[in-house]
């Protein structure tokens, strides 16, 4: 894969973490506001341990396609 597609893939992949943090929020700031917190289809308690996995995930992930170095011949 050339460098560019690299990049183009690990732009893409932090876009959408992006929008999963955003929608996540969303979602929490509705059930805070209508006061249905403990209703919640996902408990509120679980989103930031599950934020931060996926944010080390998608840093993990974004790093290897980036800086991930060509064996080269002896």
């Amino acid at each position: 894969m050339k460098q560019s597609q690299k990049i183009m893939l690990a732009m893409l992949v932090v876009t959408v973490f992006i929008m999963i943090v955003a929608g996540s929020s969303l979602y929490v700031q509705y059930h805070i506001e209508t006061g249905s917190v403990c209703g919640c289809a996902i408990p509120l308690y679980l989103f930031i341990p599950f934020l931060s996995s996926l944010g080390l995930f998608i840093g993990v992930l974004v790093y290897y396609l980036i800086f991930v170095k060509i064996e080269t011949k002896k």
